[in-house]
């Protein structure tokens, strides 16, 4: 309890040492959540009577998202939301955090709770929350609706809701349905296909025009994104049209390399699945949907952190003679998806003499022209490439799991956080 509480503080200051909280230009963990702005004027320009996708909104630039997210930002607009919502964002991620750990495997108490805070301040900065934060993004409250939905009792009322209910927020949660089905959990599948309908029907109801548009149109155009070939996207569309920049990428390629890696997430989540082991599977397909899509910002891979929460319980309460490889692997983890990137990023723009420039972006996109060929496909390839390794990982570990059982080799019982071995 004493060392997480430890480790949050350090985090904290490593970031201000990293980079200071009101860094220019719009660096800083509080001085930017501009994304949160783009939910604010979309549900604004909606409310005004305009279209959502036929031209660019003012100030905000495309909107990206279904009509339904339209009708979920509204509450975006009233007053000034940065702080609430950033707060929102914190307190959402220890949540998340404490309920990892306690599906995990440890009992729940105060000891949890501390501890489960103290994560969340080194949470910080890994490189996905720190850029949701920064970017004032949605994605940790929509993993967090996701993970305490799916972590509930295989027969809980209504279980799934929550996939339908991101999706219809962010398309990529859809990934979690074919999830459902192949682990033949035909009811949860079910309430996430009929609540993903919903927000379709409400969003056609409200706004008709919108929602053909949307789906006839918008939806496919990936350029109302971004630049596919920016290094932060670190889809598998990512990682090869960088590789093949400047030139341009067949979508059949994009397909065919994203269904090898969803395949192969599937195949492993749905063996943990069947160990028992419910939260990293849960956490594998959250990964892979951020792999499959066509451009997947760096802070969309917020999964990482049931990930992390998972091999932490694992380094703490696993075999005796395997604890050591689990913390090898969580080390590993987190130095691979810590905010290595963005402190790169700021480290170039000082080193240009970007600092002035009008707005983080113009500065973004001047220092990375400063990052080589090599560097770039690291930096938009290791997402995909860790869970790769993570999806041979939790096959070989399941290899000789018992289905019958729905526990995994080497699982104990629960642990009290204050007195497990190595805590």
């Amino acid at each position: 309890m004493t060392g997480c509480l430890i480790v949050g503080v350090l985090g904290v200051l490593i970031q201000y040492a990293l980079i200071p909280f009101y860094a220019p230009p719009g660096f800083g963990l509080f001085a930017n959540g501009g994304d949160l702005w783009v939910y604010r004027l979309g549900a604004e320009h909606m409310l005004s009577g305009h279209s959502l996708y036929d031209a660019p909104i003012p100030h905000a630039g495309w909107f990206t998202y279904p009509p339904f997210a339209a009708l979920m930002f509204v509450p975006f607009t009233w007053g000034n939301p940065g702080t609430v919502w950033f707060l929102v964002n914190v307190v959402v991620l220890g949540l998340t955090i404490w309920r990892c750990l306690r599906v995990s495997g440890f009992l729940a108490g105060w000891h949890l709770g501390l501890a489960a805070f103290g994560l969340t301040l080194a949470a910080i900065n890994i490189e996905a929350v720190r850029g949701t934060l920064w970017q004032g993004q949605i994605n940790l409250v929509l993993m967090a609706v996701i993970v305490w939905d799916l972590t509930r009792p295989q027969g809980a009322l209504l279980r799934g809701w929550s996939v339908g209910l991101a999706a219809g927020i962010k398309l990529t949660a859809l990934l979690f349905v074919p999830y459902l089905l192949v682990t033949r959990q035909w009811r949860p599948a079910a309430a996430a296909v009929g609540t993903a309908i919903v927000t379709v029907l409400i969003g056609a109801v409200v706004l008709p025009r919108d929602t053909a548009t949307y789906w006839l149109h918008a939806v496919g155009d990936v350029r109302r994104i971004g630049d596919v070939t920016h290094p932060a996207n670190q889809s598998v569309n990512g990682v090869i049209a960088n590789l093949l920049a400047p030139g341009t990428i067949a979508v059949a390629v994009w397909v065919v390399f994203s269904a090898l890696v969803v395949g192969l997430a599937l195949w492993a989540a749905s063996r943990l699945h069947r160990s028992g082991e419910e939260l990293p599977a849960i956490a594998i397909v959250g990964l892979a949907a951020c792999a499959a899509t066509p451009l997947a910002w760096s802070h969309h891979w917020v999964w990482f952190i049931p990930v992390i929460a998972y091999l932490l319980y694992r380094s703490v309460a696993g075999r005796s003679g395997l604890v050591w490889r689990w913390r090898l692997v969580t080390v590993g983890v987190v130095a691979a998806t810590s905010m290595w990137l963005t402190t790169w990023i700021y480290v170039l723009i000082k080193s240009i003499g970007e600092t002035d420039a009008v707005g983080y972006v113009p500065a973004m996109d001047a220092a990375i022209t400063h990052i080589p060929t090599g560097a770039r496909l690291l930096t938009c390839g290791l997402p995909v490439l860790l869970l790769v390794a993570l999806c041979l990982g939790a096959l070989a570990i399941t290899r000789n799991s018992s289905p019958t059982t729905g526990i995994p080799s080497g699982r104990t019982e629960a642990k009290n956080l204050e007195k497990a071995p190595g805590s």
